[in-house]
């Protein structure tokens, strides 16, 4: 005779036990699920890891190569871009700015003159004599940089530097005459970087400013043209034996590597 257990399985009843049994195996069949997709999740995310840092390569790559074609349009300053990108992002070290900026300083200071590659090339040789309409078309750079870069999403924090770097403290720069803190910091950063390596440029009977000389001269500027706290940081970086005049002025730094910036 057929126990009551029996005869209610088989009368197609679920006993306690057999509840017991199915909880059990539907438990294990969830935490296998849950293991297997924790394990698929950490791959993808592993995956896509490595595809956004090959699409950051790419990207930086393309801006290393618009920063050359920019600076090929006067070879005298050959460089600029990429010096004032490295300036500017040791500059937001030694502001303690956090490494997403590091990445907009660098990429805004590599295109901070992306506005002068429609430019004639004779307006940008030094020592051109301009008329009043040459002038304005200069100083229209930033606009047209920043008019470029506005038909593409998500670069909103670099388009500021470049739109505004030449803006001045004292509220006598161009194109928006904004003055003091109005200025975005990341524009402030990059102008400084700007301004260290132009003058670092400039030569005089043939012979390059000293490095004294050129901080020297940022010093004087701070307050009117330049945020002082910012030069401030550029005299920092220099007692760090960070920054030189010379063929390659940013010594100690990779500037062939520039991801070695970021954490």
């Amino acid at each position: 005779m057929l126990t009551p257990a029996v005869d209610s399985f088989d009368m197609g009843k679920r006993t306690v036990f057999d509840q017991g049994l199915e909880n059990e195996l539907a438990a294990g069949v969830d935490f296998f699920a849950g293991e297997m997709t924790h394990w698929n999740a950490g791959s993808r995310l592993e995956e896509l890891h490595k595809e956004v840092l090959q699409y950051r390569g790419l990207v930086r790559g393309l801006l290393f190569a618009l920063a050359s074609a920019i600076d090929t349009k006067d070879p005298r300053t050959h460089g600029h871009s990429v010096r004032v990108g490295t300036i500017a992002v040791l500059l937001g070290k030694e502001l303690k700015r956090p490494s997403r900026e590091l990445e907009t300083l660098e990429f805004g200071g590599l295109l901070h003159d992306l506005g002068k590659i429609g430019l004639p090339e004779p307006l940008l040789e030094t020592g051109a004599t301009w008329s009043a309409a040459d002038e304005a078309l200069i100083r229209s750079h930033p606009e047209q940089g920043d008019r470029i870069l506005s038909r593409v999403p998500g670069l909103e924090a670099i388009r500021e530097i470049i739109r505004h770097h030449h803006e001045r403290w004292d509220g006598q720069g161009f194109p928006d005459g904004l003055r003091g803190k109005e200025i975005p910091l990341t524009a402030r950063i990059v102008a400084v970087a700007n301004r260290f390596d132009s003058l670092a440029e400039h030569t005089s009977g043939g012979k390059s400013r000293s490095l004294d000389s050129t901080l020297q001269k940022m010093a004087e500027e701070a307050q009117s043209s330049l945020d002082g706290r910012v030069v401030e940081a550029l005299i920092h970086v220099a007692a760090e034996g960070l920054l030189r005049i010379g063929k390659e002025r940013c010594a100690g730094i990779a500037i062939e590597r520039p991801t070695s910036f970021y954490p």
